[in-house]
C-alpha cells in the first residue's frame, strides 16, 4: 500500500509511522495528533486505539490510556499488546484490577513469561498488602 492515498491523504499505516516519529523525537502530543487522524480514517482497527494508549499514558493521562486500550480491545480481544499494556498500567493502579486483567491476558496466552511474572509480582503484593 502506499504512503498516499489515491486523493492525497496519508493513508492510515502512513499516519501510524508519522505517529511513531513524532514519539521517537519526543513530540508525543503531535505523535497523538496523527493517531487521532488514523483513528478516523479506520476507527474499526484497534493498533490506532492501542497506540493512542501508549501515547497518553506517557502524557500522565492514564484513564484515557486505559479506556483507549479498552477501545482496541473492543475491535480486537487478540491484541496481545493491548492486552499486556492494559493489565501493566491496571496493576500499577491498583493490585487487584492488574490481577484480573493478567488472567484475562493469561487465559489467551497461558505460556507468556512477562505475564505469568507480573501476575505473581502483583499477586504478592496483594498477599503483602493483606498481612
Amino acid at each position: 500500500m502506499s504512503p498516499e492515498t489515491p486523493e492525497g491523504t496519508p493513508s492510515y499505516e502512513s499516519l501510524l509511522t508519522r505517529a511513531g516519529l513524532s514519539h521517537a523525537l519526543g513530540q508525543t502530543e503531535e505523535a497523538l495528533r496523527w493517531v487521532a487522524r488514523a483513528q478516523a480514517l479506520d476507527p474499526a482497527r484497534s493498533d490506532a486505539w492501542r497506540a493512542a494508549g501508549v501515547l497518553l499514558d506517557a502524557l500522565g493521562r492514564t484513564e484515557e490510556a486505559i479506556a483507549a486500550w479498552r477501545h482496541a480491545l473492543a475491535r480486537n480481544d487478540r491484541d496481545r499488546e493491548a492486552w499486556v499494556n492494559l493489565a501493566f498500567v491496571l496493576g500499577r493502579r491498583s493490585p487487584a484490577e492488574g490481577i484480573d486483567a493478567y488472567r484475562a491476558l493469561l487465559s489467551r496466552w497461558p505460556d507468556d513469561p512477562a505475564a505469568l511474572h507480573n501476575l505473581q509480582f502483583l499477586l504478592d503484593t496483594a498477599g503483602a498488602e493483606e498481612a
